[in-house]
């Protein structure tokens, strides 16, 4: 941001606009715009009051104006040649024709640069030409009647001089002196008269001086005297230091605030989570008491898999034969009996019949006791039914909830197991939950006490801003800056009136302003009564300078004319003789002679120079030739880039320059080449505003300055091509660094210029004048 200060240029008085990298002055006709653009170009530039441009502002806001670019030193830039590079007005592109401020040869050089191409060719062979010593050439025949002149003027000089020495010797020294003396008496009255006029021109001048100085003096002491009161005021108010409270009050508020909606939104994410949370136990708890509906089934089942396993389980009887036991009893058995029969039938010996009984009782004891064994086992096979229908039970009873992968006593236990399992899972995860809720209830707490105590905070911060703010009479903190900022405007303009009227006051020997302001009342007064003009301007300012020099340098021709006439008297009256006729007139030929010879010799010395100069441009022009090709192609395709730009949707649309073509030439929308002056006016125009835009951008290499002024330069674009330039301007501003100011009364166009400024980031402040 850089501020124009306007303190008093036409119809704004103590006026500051910020200025951006883009700034748009909107309004109607006779609202200022004019005035801004006059008012930017004189801080800019140093505008001399004998430039025609300085002659019109003159003209139109007189001599009081003052206007500066905060921080910005002027330029020493010419009016001219800044308005010829810098600015665009209304959408016109010719150069001034202004002699005093455009030379032939850089207005040549400028109208080939913008209308015939870039020729160095041309401007070599017209150097060549202006420097040719051949008798053929315009240059060589001037050449030739100059030194044929000088010959001719000294052969005359020769001849006079041999006249005057013949007649001197004849006559001694005696006429010399007394011309001499002559001379010196008329030169020392045209001194003295010259002198007195311009002393009385310079003691007029002086008087009109003094005046236009008392009168500004005065001014400045009323001023500071209708100032001083409500300085003071202010002074004491920027002094007490409220300005620096207030911006820690609102960096601490910005903080606080930044805090605090912090803090409301770590308290929302925390009740969002405390919500989540108290779902989540809840449909643990109601998971956890689903599991729980089941643990006395699950009791149930594992008693009854202990009872069928362990003290009532089934058993069953089996039979096992002792094949040998069974045969030896058997034929033991048999043999017995056959002998018990053959032994009563036979009436053998008793001992037999005691052997056939122990045969017998042998056999049976075999058969009855060793022949077979009962043995009582297990029925496994009843425990597995038992075990299924206890696996179809737990599921059925279970709602399906517990089901035994394999339908045994271990499959049935896996099953219990893990729905233990999860039940003591369950448990551990709702108690962690809870102990969670806990926790966050507790943060939730403490977070709204810490809010609670912000915005406390927050509120007494604003109420200290609030009484600065009633204390400083506004009500908001961008008046308070407002206030600030025009308050200290004030203070460093009474300062500075205050240090101009202190340095005056030992001037006119008084000690206080109020003594100044009686004394300057009383010799303005005087003034009047004499009858002397305020009236002196700037040309008048300039002249007295001009006469003080001229009578330094009068005076000291006076004093060594007198002082030569006195020592030529002297000399003449101890002298005898006098002059002849013929004495006066050899020696006014001699003069005359001498004085034509010189003349005709600083003639062709000066002639010489110029063909000169001419050679010395001859070179620079024809290393341009030799490169002209490169510089012109660097230039076209420069150009033809910002061409292509400024045209889109159009295709590409080449430029044909260079240094043999008349003029520039392009291709039209049907593709025929026409040169850019046969074009549409809005077509020529984007041409020409992107080929000043490159003007602008590579003489600014030199000048250091990067502004460009635009008052209404799309006068007679339509809407596609006006929206083409206006985005090519902001981006030309946003790449090379410049600062631009457009001046219009178009809405669409200001409002355009802010969106496109806004679009590719480019800092953009918009005035709105009434």
């Amino acid at each position: 941001m850089i501020d124009l200060i306007l303190t008093s240029f036409g119809l704004f008085r103590g006026k500051t606009f910020p200025l951006n990298q883009l700034t748009i002055f909107f309004g109607a006709n006779e609202s200022g715009k004019s005035t801004l653009f006059d008012a930017i170009v004189s801080s800019l530039i140093k505008v001399a009051g004998n430039t025609a441009y300085g002659k019109r502002l003159k003209e139109r806001y007189g001599d009081q104006r003052t206007v500066k670019l905060k921080d910005v030193d002027p330029s020493s830039v010419t009016p001219g040649k800044f308005l010829n590079s810098y600015a665009i007005r209304e959408g016109r592109i010719a150069l001034s024709e202004d002699p005093k401020e455009t030379g032939d040869l850089i207005d040549s050089i400028e109208k080939t640069l913008f209308s015939s191409g870039l020729s160095g060719k041309n401007l070599k062979d017209k150097c060549i030409e202006l420097s040719s010593q051949n008798g053929a050439k315009k240059a060589g025949k001037e050449l030739k009647r100059l030194t044929e002149l000088v010959r001719l003027k000294t052969e005359e000089f020769k001849k006079a001089d041999s006249e005057r020495k013949l007649i001197f010797s004849q006559f001694s020294d005696l006429p010399s002196k007394e011309k001499v003396r002559a001379d010196l008496e008329a030169n020392i009255q045209k001194t003295k008269n010259k002198l007195d006029e311009l002393q009385k021109e310079k003691a007029s001048l002086e008087l009109r001086e003094k005046f236009l100085k008392q009168r500004e003096t005065l001014d400045k002491v009323l001023l500071w005297e209708s100032k001083e009161s409500a300085t003071s005021s202010i002074q004491k108010k920027i002094e007490s230091g409220k300005e620096q409270v207030i911006r820690t009050h609102l960096d601490q508020s910005l903080q606080l605030e930044s805090t605090l909606k912090s803090l409301s939104e770590q308290i929302l994410s925390s009740k969002e989570e405390l919500n989540r949370l108290k779902s989540k136990l809840h449909q643990s708890e109601n998971e956890k008491n689903q599991k729980l509906k089941y643990e006395s089934l699950v009791f149930e089942i594992d008693e009854q898999i202990e009872r069928i396993t362990t003290d009532v389980a089934p058993t069953k009887t089996t039979v096992q034969w002792n094949l040998l036991s069974l045969v030896i009893g058997g034929i033991s058995s048999f043999l017995g009996l056959g002998l018990g029969i053959f032994s009563f039938v036979q009436s053998l010996a008793i001992h037999w019949l005691i052997v056939s009984i122990f045969l017998i009782v042998f056999g049976l004891v075999l058969l009855l006791r060793f022949s077979q064994k009962q043995t009582i086992s297990v029925d496994y096979s009843l425990i597995e039914e038992q075990m299924v229908r206890l696996a179809d039970q737990l599921l059925l009873r279970s709602d399906g909830s517990i089901q035994a992968l394999l339908k045994t006593k271990q499959g049935i236990r896996d099953a219990i197991g893990k729905f233990k399992q999860s039940l003591t899972i369950l448990n551990s995860a709702f108690e962690s939950i809870k102990n969670q809720i806990q926790e966050l209830e507790a943060k939730i707490d403490q977070m709204s006490l810490l809010e609670s105590k912000t915005k406390i905070d927050i509120t007494a911060l604003q109420n200290s801003i609030n009484e600065i703010l009633k204390e400083f009479g506004v009500a908001t903190y961008t008046e308070f800056q407002d206030f600030i900022s025009e308050a200290k405007s004030k203070l460093v303009d009474m300062q500075h009136i205050t240090a101009q009227l202190r340095a005056i006051l030992p001037e006119v020997n008084v000690t206080s302003v109020n003594l100044l302001k009686v004394k300057l009342k009383d010799e303005i007064s005087s003034l009047e009564a004499s009858g002397v003009s305020e009236r002196f301007e700037s040309k008048d300012l300039e002249r007295l300078k001009v006469i003080r020099q001229l009578i330094e340098k009068e005076t000291l021709l006076y004093d060594q004319l007198k002082e030569q006439n006195t020592k030529i008297s002297s000399e003449l009256a101890h002298s005898l003789g006098g002059y002849q006729a013929s004495m006066k007139t050899v020696l006014e030929r001699f003069d005359q002679s001498r004085i034509e010879s010189d003349m005709a010799k600083i003639a062709l010395e000066s002639f010489h120079k110029t063909m000169k100069a001419y050679e010395n441009l001859t070179t620079i022009f024809d290393e341009m030739d030799s490169s002209v090709e490169n510089e012109m192609t660097q230039l076209v395709v420069s150009l033809s880039k910002r061409w292509k730009e400024l045209l889109p949707g159009e295709g590409g649309r080449e430029i044909e320059w260079n240094q043999l073509t008349e003029e520039a030439k392009t291709h039209d929308t049907s593709g025929s080449l026409r040169a850019i002056d046969h074009l549409s006016t809005g077509t020529k125009e984007l041409f020409y505003f992107a080929l000043r835009l490159e003007y602008a951008l590579r003489i600014s290499e030199e000048d250091g300055l990067k502004w460009i002024l635009l008052d209404e330069p799309f006068r007679h674009m339509d809407e596609m091509r006006l929206r083409s330039a206006t985005a090519y301007t902001i981006q030309y501003l946003k790449q090379k660094g410049w600062n631009g100011v457009v001046f219009t009364f178009d809405s669409e166009l200001r409002d355009t210029l802010e969106t496109q400024a806004r679009e590719v980031g480019l800092p953009c402040t918009v005035h709105n004048l009434s």
